[in-house]
């Protein structure tokens, strides 16, 4: 009966240590950002976050508007509609530079996008 109990309970810590975190590798930012190429910046309090995002040529950034105001993504060649609370604009970035955008409905808000 004892022995029993004990393999019982060798096999229950085997289990829970393999499902545990403990022993698995975790990925880089980097890593992470190649297994998704999709991009998101919160719109919210006035404010981009974060400001300033790097990327790889032929990812998409995703804006989400999360503020009570309407906002806007303007960059010099393309922009978004205004975007109401609940609203997000989608952009891919398939040429590599350097890009600064702003919202056109309060011009202090800033941006920048780093496409490598």
């Amino acid at each position: 009966m004892k022995k029993t109990i004990l393999i019982l309970v060798i096999l229950s810590l085997i289990f829970v240590i393999g499902c545990s975190p403990y022993g698995q590798t975790q990925k880089t930012v980097d890593e992470k950002q190649s297994v998704s190429s999709s991009n998101e910046i919160i719109i919210k309090d006035f404010a981009f976050s974060p400001q300033t995002l790097e990327i790889k040529a032929g990812a998409s950034v995703k804006w989400a508007n999360k503020d009570s105001a309407q906002h806007s993504v303007d960059f010099n060649d393309f922009k978004s509609n205004q975007l109401s609370n609940g609203d997000s604009y989608e952009h891919i970035f398939d040429t590599a530079g350097e890009y600064d955008y702003i919202c056109s409905i309060h011009p202090s808000m800033k941006g920048h996008i780093s496409v490598k």
